[in-house]
């Protein structure tokens, strides 16, 4: 058994046993710690690490970014070859596989290009360039390490974060992309633009299954139950929609806000929504029978961004005001305010596991913001234009694999 590299993290070690040369396989055991072994493939002799860690992501969850696979406590490089690592040796292979989960976020800008940025380091880890005008929004998978995003040239990318390449480009709408929402499980996506309209996307065919058409106005943000087939989605006109995504049609229409609707976060299950808009207002909303259950008052300017704990019932909401309010939802009352960026928040994603939250805004920074302290902990600089989206993969919750 060899080593076991320091870390912090949970590890599973992985057994490797050399096959006859003539066979050219290796056959790989992986075991968890507690559990023994899980699972065990086989890979051709020239297979290189990368192909190992794929294997594992697919068994058990694990992002291949997180994976460290290493001999004798040197940490193998994902372009090794399995027969590069047999060379000289005679027996089972063992290595060990050793978890490091990294925080990471990503974020989208008015100056054309995704960062990827390193929490715990503060720096960018990629950028991603391709869009020829600004990035308004982004959906990211953060087990496969894909993401797609949409922007002012009318398009929408679908990107390889690891690689950084642009493996799609998807063209169909007449005006900026606002916002997108990916099923990655089926590779469909709903997008809505400044044409007024939302666009139903088969993301392997690079095609358009549906347009919605209804709005009279910009249609900025939205959210999508893929499992019922369900979206709700806000717009400048002041409303927001129900729609059928089967038959393309709008079930329900929302009115109350008085100016435009800038956000919106949706609790599928309780059948509830969040909104915020221009009117500098939150609206609590029973989507079922069309009420307004609750009107949140506390903000001195439009309302940009909202993220909701609803098993808490809690919310936090980012303003031009240049702050973040937390939420009381059951009772409709504002806890406390941040008084965030330099300018205007535009964009926010919570992990409401470690209380920590993630904004961007007009001065082109990302900021790490503590909850429970009621402050800023990491500033990120490189944008230079306003940070229009921002999201942060989640720690997973704490189990045995």
């Amino acid at each position: 058994m060899p080593k076991t590299p320091q870390s912090r993290h949970n590890w599973q070690p992985v057994k490797v046993a050399s096959p006859p040369s003539s066979a050219h396989v290796v056959d790989v055991e992986v075991a968890t710690l507690g559990d023994g072994v899980v699972k065990a493939c086989q890979f051709s002799a020239a297979d290189k690490v990368r192909a190992v860690k794929q294997s594992m992501q697919n068994m058990l969850g694990i992002p291949v970014a997180e994976q460290r696979i290493a001999m004798d406590t040197v940490v193998l490089d994902d372009r090794l070859s399995l027969a590069e690592i047999q060379a000289g040796r005679t027996g089972v292979l063992s290595c060990t596989m050793v978890r490091v989960h990294k925080q990471m976020v990503l974020s989208g800008s008015f100056d054309s290009t995704l960062r990827l940025w390193d929490l715990e380091t503060g720096e960018t880890m990629r950028q991603f360039v391709g869009h020829s005008g600004g990035v308004w929004c982004h959906s990211v998978d953060w087990v496969t390490w894909r993401a797609v995003s949409g922007g002012s040239d009318k398009t929408l990318r679908l990107w390889d974060l690891e690689s950084g390449k642009c493996m799609q480009k998807l063209s169909g709408h007449s005006d900026f992309v606002r916002f997108v929402n990916v099923d990655w499980a089926s590779m469909r996506a709903l997008s809505g633009s400044n044409d007024r309209t939302l666009r139903l996307w088969d993301l392997e065919r690079g095609s358009v299954l549906w347009e919605l058409s209804g709005h009279s106005d910009l249609v900025v943000c939205g959210s999508v139950d893929w499992t019922s087939q369900h979206a709700l989605s806000a717009s400048f006109d002041s409303t927001l929609r129900l729609w059928d995504l089967e038959r393309g049609v709008t079930i329900w229409q929302y009115t109350g806000h008085t100016d435009c609707v800038q956000c919106v976060a949706v609790d599928w299950t309780s059948w509830r929504a969040l909104s915020g808009s221009s009117d500098k207002t939150l609206r609590l909303w029973d989507l079922e029978r069309g009420d307004t259950v609750h009107e949140l008052r506390g903000h001195a300017d439009f309302v940009r961004c909202v993220a909701v704990d609803w098993d808490a019932q809690r919310a936090i909401s980012g303003s031009n005001d240049k702050t973040l309010c937390l939420w009381n939802l059951d009772r409709g009352e504002l806890l406390r305010k941040l008084r965030a960026q330099t300018d205007f928040v535009v964009s926010l994603a919570l992990d409401w596991s470690i209380q920590r939250a993630i904004s961007g805004g007009q001065d082109g920074a990302v900021r790490l913001w503590d909850i429970e302290r009621n402050a800023a902990t990491v500033v990120l600089k490189g944008h230079d234009g306003l940070v229009t989206c921002v999201d942060l993969n989640r720690r997973p919750a704490s189990r045995p694999l």
